[in-house]
């Protein structure tokens, strides 16, 4: 998220798949993500700020900003990572333009970092102001 003092990586949130039967694979699929009424959505809540210790928050927020950077988005954007069994960090997705609705997660993000929704959307705003516009 840009902000006039710089790009800030806010808390990481943690998809729960401990409830998700064991028949269903470990992925955020479409109803998981959408359906409501379905078991996969039900089995997989969001927990933000995500429960990990801060050597890890502090990893997975230094390579959210390099990923950033390097991909040149702007005003604001999501990065998805998957932990292996090692502990290494694989980067998933990149979404330049993720749900900024007020239940998804970026709201849910800035809410732990302290932003309620309508300060998140001036915030982002203010971020679009500043940037050139896309040519």
């Amino acid at each position: 998220m840009e902000t006039p003092d710089g790009t800030v990586a806010l808390p990481p949130s943690l998809v729960n798949y401990e409830e998700m039967p064991a028949s269903h694979p470990k992925v955020l699929t479409f109803d998981a993500k959408w359906a409501e009424e379905s078991e996969a959505y039900r089995s997989t809540p969001t927990v933000c700020p995500a429960p990990v210790e801060p050597g890890l928050i502090r990893r997975i927020q230094g390579l959210a900003l390099e990923a950033y950077s390097a991909l040149g988005c702007r005003s604001y954007a999501r990065v998805d990572f998957r932990e292996d069994r090692e502990g290494n960090l694989q980067i998933l997705e990149v979404n330049p333009n993720p749900d900024f609705s007020p239940s998804a997660g970026l709201a849910k993000q800035a809410k732990a970092h302290g932003w309620e929704y309508a300060e998140l959307t001036l915030r982002v705003l203010a971020a679009a102001e500043v940037n050139e516009p896309w040519t």
